[in-house]
């Protein structure tokens, strides 16, 4: 009776797992500074769609400013995934090869963003008015009216409109391109 206890031997502590540092630096600003400039054109291009509506509705697909429409749904959402959808798909491979070094998506690029930028995840964009100029398979949607307020990266309650931009309307003018009767969102960058 008084012999040792036998049982199963305790497992050793594992360490706790961190992890892996991100890289940043000079080139994380640059990054934040693309994607404001990227976001804000398709902001616009978004806003032009909201405002034209069904008239462009070409060969029973959907018209350039659905498409800016459907990029100031995703500014919303905070919806990286959909804006990602938005872009040209040649524009969106040169646009992951120019992040590698700092993100491993542009999917993970704009997650940041949204959450550097809009941290309560209160934006709301109302009134888009836009007009569109078509030429084949491009397009310019130029966003003429919208509102936008939400809470800002320091905590400070920011109403703005197309006619007073700051992070939603920085950017009016989008270009897309039609692939397959879709409608592309074409930022530019370099």
């Amino acid at each position: 009776m008084g012999g040792p206890v036998t049982g199963p031997t305790p497992a050793a502590p594992v360490p706790p797992v961190s992890a892996p540092a991100k890289k940043g630096g000079a080139g994380k600003a640059f990054l934040f500074i693309f994607l404001f400039l990227l976001v804000a054109g398709v902001a616009v291009v978004l806003i032009l769609g909201f405002a034209v509506g069904p008239k462009w509705f070409v060969g029973g697909g959907e018209g350039p400013e659905k498409t800016v429409e459907k990029f100031f749904q995703a500014m919303e959402k905070g919806d990286a995934k959909m804006l990602v959808s938005l872009i040209e798909p040649a524009r969106l491979r040169r646009l992951n090869k120019q992040i590698e070094d700092y993100y491993d998506s542009v999917e993970d690029l704009f997650r940041d963003y949204f959450r550097e930028t809009f941290p309560e995840r209160d934006l709301k964009i109302t009134g888009l008015e836009m007009k569109s100029e078509v030429k084949g398979d491009l397009a310019t949607v130029t966003v003429v009216g919208g509102r936008a307020t939400y809470t800002d990266a320091y905590g400070d309650w920011v109403e703005e409109s197309v006619d007073d931009p700051e992070e939603v309307f920085s950017d009016t003018e989008f270009n897309l391109k039609k692939v397959d009767d879709t409608w592309y969102l074409m930022p530019e960058f370099e």
